[in-house]
């Protein structure tokens, strides 16, 4: 975020460090440089990912389901576990009902354009109330 504000011509008007914009630009980045060191850290995460280059997996939408990405229900419960996936259990949705947080999804190489605003419901939701 900080690379982004540099590049920006300084308005002493704004009473932050750091402008919303350039933290939403530094989000593509800040995703690419978590999800390397997750797969380094995360077994199931390296698996998943591994398998869906292998299979040319290149449709990535949010939602989705653990079939069209080829995500085994042993990954699925840890990367849930470890807050990698958020499944929405509203059977409206039918099966395709899996979301990412937003810094993992460039990383892995979901469309970006969507699906905000779910997580943070979904969160409250499985949470009761933000902790934070």
């Amino acid at each position: 975020a900080t690379d982004q504000e540099r590049k920006k011509p300084t308005d002493p008007s704004l009473d932050r460090l750091l402008a919303p914009e350039s933290i939403r630009r530094a989000i593509p980045d800040c995703s690419t440089e978590k999800v390397k060191e997750a797969i380094a850290e995360i077994a199931p995460l390296k698996e998943w990912s591994s398998r869906m280059i292998t299979n040319n997996i290149t449709d990535r939408q949010i939602p989705f389901s653990a079939a069209s990405m080829h995500l085994q229900p042993s990954e699925l419960a840890a990367l849930s576990e470890l807050g990698v996936i958020y499944e929405d259990l509203d059977t409206k949705l039918g099966d395709q009902r899996l979301f990412l947080p937003e810094i993992y999804r460039k990383g892995l190489g979901f469309d970006s354009s969507s699906g905000r605003p779910k997580i943070q419901a979904l969160l409250k939701k499985n949470l009761g109330s933000m902790p934070f």
